[in-house]
């Protein structure tokens, strides 16, 4: 019986990456051979099933690689490079995603698009409980909206009800990065506790849901964790201009570079390779050990001393890929 089990994270603040629970469904990550996306700007590579091509191993995004996404001509966003530099498995990808979309735009994407289609599990796209991943990463443009975050939260979690019911069983939700350090978001007074409380609630939201799918893979990934590293420490990834329009991490005064976007795609494959197949270790206490983590706020948080998600622990050197951002002497 899973009871509040959690393996590198936080249900305080969800900072760090968190395996709530694999379930017996899990197949690591080399098991895994169709990711299914919902969200926003961040994840959209602008394939739509009613208009592109089921994604094949030839065209695993289903439209030319990288398709169009927010960080600019011809540049991959996380499921570019997910697909196509961290793929182990020939995984196939999904992607649902809409440019702008809230969680009311992520709730069409389940329920118009996805369920009508794929949802079907046609001769086309035959996934099973075993081999799939459904990715939610949504809620930035509902923050800056001013939504009730209960509310939206309320509605992520039914949508991942949604497609439980349909046979999914393996979950990652990502939560939202610390856009509160972008141009846009420096703009914003009081943002940065808002992300803080949003990852809180997705993290406990998400373990509410494991207890209840006991056979489910529940699975946080922390942007917010990887961008933190990066932006704390610029120098160390080669980065000079972390704060700047069309520098090296922020593309717009909203989204972040491609580059920045590698790195997401690097911890999440480095992290997702580091859970084994089959279900996790039980528990039968929801006690975490914790350790004190001081947030850029200022702000004492708690995160468990276990974080799988680290700049040391990077999936660059089983793919042979940069850690770094290229210098000018690169070329």
């Amino acid at each position: 019986m899973r009871v509040g089990r959690i393996l590198g994270g936080s249900v305080l603040f969800g900072i760090a990456s968190a395996a709530i629970g694999t379930g017996p469904h899990w197949p690591g990550l080399k098991g895994v051979q169709y990711i299914f996306v919902f969200g926003d700007s961040y994840s959209t590579v602008s394939w739509s099933p009613s208009s592109a091509p089921v994604p094949t191993p030839e065209n695993p995004i289903g439209v030319p690689w990288p398709g169009l996404t927010s960080v600019g001509p011809l540049q991959p966003n996380w499921v570019g490079y997910m697909t196509n530099g961290f793929n182990v498995s020939n995984l196939l990808a999904f992607d649902y995603a809409i440019a702008g979309n809230n969680v009311t735009g992520f709730t069409n994407q389940i329920q118009s698009e996805f369920m009508p289609t794929a949802g079907q599990k046609p001769a086309t796209s035959p996934w099973t409980a075993d081999n799939s991943v459904f990715v939610s990463w949504i809620g930035i443009n509902d923050l800056h909206e001013g939504a009730d975050p209960t509310t939206t939260m309320n509605t992520i979690m039914q949508q991942q009800q949604s497609l439980y019911d349909v046979g999914a069983r393996n979950f990652i939700l990502i939560n939202m990065p610390p856009w509160d350090r972008s141009p846009m978001g420096a703009q914003i007074a009081g943002l940065g506790p808002r992300v803080l409380a949003w990852n809180a609630m997705l993290a406990d939201s998400t373990l509410t849901f494991s207890v209840a799918h006991q056979d489910a893979s529940c699975l946080v990934f922390s942007s917010w964790d990887t961008m933190t590293t990066i932006l704390n420490n610029p120098a160390r990834y080669n980065i000079t201009e972390p704060t700047s329009i069309g520098g090296d991490v922020w593309h717009d005064d909203l989204h972040i570079t491609s580059f920045i976007h590698q790195r997401i795609a690097n911890d999440m494959a480095g992290w997702l390779l580091s859970l084994p197949a089959g279900p996790s270790p039980t528990s039968s206490s929801s006690t975490i050990e914790t350790t004190t983590l001081v947030t850029p706020s200022g702000t004492a948080a708690q995160t468990p001393l276990l974080t799988l998600t680290t700049p040391e622990y990077s999936a660059s050197a089983i793919y042979n890929m940069p850690s770094s951002k290229p210098s000018s002497s690169d070329g």
